[in-house]
C-alpha cells in the first residue's frame, strides 16, 4: 500500500489520513548546498531586483473605514509626486500595496533620479494622514528586497497620482502627430484627398443636380477620385491591449526529502523546496503613431501567485513522501 501525498494547490491545503504504511520521519538534516541556493537561483534574483515597489501593512494595522493609504515622493526635499489609495479596513492589514503600480513611466523617473547623486529621494508612507514610514529612495529599495523573499500579499487599489513635475519632465513627441508619408504600406487613403473629393461630389450634385434622384454619375466620379489618393500612415498606426505579467516577488520555504511522483521505492529521492511566486499582470493600451514613438497607458492591474515545490538536483534517502505538485 501506499501513503496519499499530501496536497497543496494554490492556497489550498489538505492532509489526507496515512495508510497503515509505516511512517517515515521527516528529514531535517537539509545541505548546505540547497540552503543557498535561494540566493544563486536566477529567477529569485529576478524577483529581489524587479522595479515595482511596495509597502506592506502589518497584520496587526488598524485600518479605519474611509482611511487612505498616501506616499509623497520628496526631491531634494521638495514635492515631488503624490499618490493616494483607498482601503478597504477588511482586507488592507497584512497586505503589500504598490507604489505607482498604474504609472511605471514615474516609478522609472525615480530610479533614473536616484542613479545622481546630486538628487535626494525620500519616500514617505501615510496612513489617515499619520506617517507609518519615512525612507530614502535607496532603503525603500533594500526594504522591498526584504519583503520580497518572505510571505508577501500585494494587492492593488484604485488610486490618484500627482505628478508636480509633468509640465517639465514628460517626453513629448519631436513632431505633431498626424500623416507622415506616403507609402504603400500606409494604413489608408490621405484624409485630405478624401475630404476633396467628397467637396467635389457635393458640389456637382448641388450645382447640376442628379437624373432624377439617381446621383450615380457623380458618385462614380468620386470613387474614381478616391482611388486616386495616396495611401498614408494616418494616426494612430495601430492600437493594441496587451498583458505583461511579471515576477514581483519569491518566497522560499522549507527543504524536504521527496520521492517523484512517477517513482514508488521509497529508497532514493531528491531534495524539494516550498517556493510561492508572486506575480503582476498589467493590461495595458498600447498605441503606437506613425512617427515611431509609442505611448502605453495602464488600463488594469491585478496580482496572482502559485505554489509549488523546486527540484534541487540533489539526492536523498527515505524520502517522506511523493511529490504531485512540483515546479515546471
Amino acid at each position: 500500500m501506499k501513503r496519499t501525498a499530501h496536497c497543496l494547490i494554490g492556497i489550498l491545503l489538505c492532509a489526507a489520513p496515512l495508510s497503515a504504511q509505516p511512517q517515515l520521519s521527516r528529514r531535517t538534516d537539509v545541505p548546505a548546498a540547497l540552503a543557498s541556493a535561494a540566493a544563486q537561483d536566477p529567477t529569485l534574483a529576478e524577483a529581489v531586483a524587479s522595479r515595482p515597489l511596495f509597502f506592506a501593512l502589518p497584520a496587526d494595522q488598524l485600518v479605519q473605514e474611509g482611511q487612505e493609504l498616501e506616499f509623497r515622493v520628496l526631491l531634494n526635499g521638495q514635492l515631488h509626486i503624490q499618490e493616494t489609495l483607498p482601503l478597504e479596513p477588511s482586507s488592507a492589514p497584512g497586505s503589500a500595496f504598490e507604489l505607482l503600480a498604474t504609472r511605471p513611466d514615474l516609478r522609472d523617473r525615480l530610479y533614473d533620479l536616484s542613479g545622481d547623486r546630486a538628487n535626494q529621494l525620500q519616500v514617505q508612507v501615510l496612513l489617515g494622514g499619520k506617517a507609518i514610514g519615512d525612507f530614502s529612495f535607496a532603503d525603500f529599495v533594500r526594504y522591498n528586497r526584504e519583503i520580497k523573499g518572505k510571505k508577501f500579499a500585494p494587492r492593488h487599489a484604485a488610486s490618484q497620482v500627482l505628478d508636480l513635475t509633468a509640465g517639465d519632465t514628460t517626453p513629448q513627441s519631436a513632431t505633431p502627430r498626424g500623416i507622415r508619408s506616403v507609402t504603400a504600406a500606409g494604413t489608408g487613403p490621405d484624409p485630405a484627398c478624401v475630404q476633396q473629393c467628397d467637396e467635389e461630389y457635393a458640389w456637382n450634385v448641388n450645382t447640376y443636380g442628379c437624373d432624377y434622384g439617381d446621383c450615380s454619375r457623380w458618385e462614380s466620379e468620386r470613387q474614381a477620385c478616391l482611388q486616386r489618393c495616396p495611401i498614408v500612415c494616418i494616426d494612430p498606426k495601430r492600437v493594441t491591449e496587451p498583458t505583461y505579467t511579471e515576477v514581483v516577488a519569491r518566497y522560499w520555504g522549507p527543504s524536504d526529502c521527496y520521492e517523484h511522483w512517477w517513482e514508488s521505492d521509497f529508497f532514493m529521492g531528491e531534495w524539494y523546496r516550498y517556493t510561492e511566486t508572486q506575480y503582476k499582470h498589467t493590461k495595458v493600451r498600447r498605441t503606437e503613431y506613425c512617427d515611431g514613438h509609442v505611448e502605453e497607458q495602464v488600463l488594469q492591474v491585478w496580482y496572482s501567485y502559485s505554489a509549488c515545490w523546486a527540484r534541487s538536483g540533489l539526492s536523498c534517502y527515505y524520502p517522506w513522501d511523493r511529490m504531485y505538485y512540483a515546479c515546471y
